[in-house]
């Protein structure tokens, strides 16, 4: 019996951004500084043209203070009509390096299409770190971010 074949098709996001992370201090207390700027590059998958869901991989790039990378493996959900859709995610950020660093990503935003290939992309994520050995004695990280940048269909 044959098999029908699948489209596949790629949306790439580019994103800067930073935030705030918010971490227990030496006191116990928490305390909140604002998140180094980072680099996001972000690749969905698009199965059978169905451009409402997107299963995918994100790198995080640290620009400032101490260089890291986060791999973050990730679906999103969009809706909306075009020029402007919407979007809701989940992914899992994993720090590789310098040290590691394991937790849970949600994030939402806004795409405006330029083109049916082109568009700018806006997202605010909350990310929550549980795991890793980068994590401050007897605590977890939280981080709110904000990140703007650039949207392209393939």
């Amino acid at each position: 019996m044959p098999c029908a074949a699948q489209a596949l098709n790629l949306a790439v996001d580019a994103t800067l951004g930073t935030g705030v992370r918010r971490a227990p201090g030496p006191d116990a207390e928490a305390i909140s500084k604002r998140n180094p700027a980072f680099l996001d590059l972000d690749v969905g998958f698009v199965l059978d043209n169905d451009w409402s869901s997107e299963w995918g991989a994100g790198l995080t790039f640290q620009l400032e203070d101490q260089p890291a990378v986060a791999v973050t493996p990730q679906v999103r959900l969009i809706r909306g009509e075009s020029p402007w859709n919407f979007l809701i995610g989940a992914g899992v950020p994993i720090y590789v390096t310098p040290g590691t660093l394991i937790g849970l990503e949600l994030d939402g935003g806004a795409i405006y299409r330029f083109s049916e290939s082109l568009g700018a992309i806006a997202l605010v994520e909350a990310e929550y770190f549980f795991a890793g050995g980068d994590l401050p004695k007897d605590g977890s990280v939280l981080i709110f971010n904000f990140g703007a940048g650039v949207r392209v269909l393939l």
